[in-house]
């Protein structure tokens, strides 16, 4: 069990560490690994953009991230960078 959790661990610090960047002409964003927004930051002009446009731009931009993360870490699980644990 101790090392279960230590894999658990470490794959979070993995996690954790690991982030893109999404930039559109409304929104730039910084997300990790596990999902977390590390920084959001909106154009200055935000305010004079349509609301149904900042909401789809906010949207677009964390379902980016999202699929982003997703391909980093498929390329490093298939690389051997990242170990899934071993549950049997």
């Amino acid at each position: 069990m101790k090392d279960l959790a230590a894999q658990a661990k470490q794959m979070n610090a993995v996690l954790a560490a690991e982030q893109v960047s999404v930039d559109n002409e409304v929104v730039h964003l910084v997300m990790n690994a596990k999902q977390e927004i590390i920084e959001l930051t909106l154009v200055e002009n935000y305010t004079t953009l349509p609301k149904v446009k900042l909401e789809n731009r906010l949207k677009d931009a964390v379902a980016e991230g999202q699929r982003q993360i997703q391909q980093l870490m498929m390329a490093k699980m298939k690389s051997g960078e990242i170990n899934m644990p071993n549950f049997s």
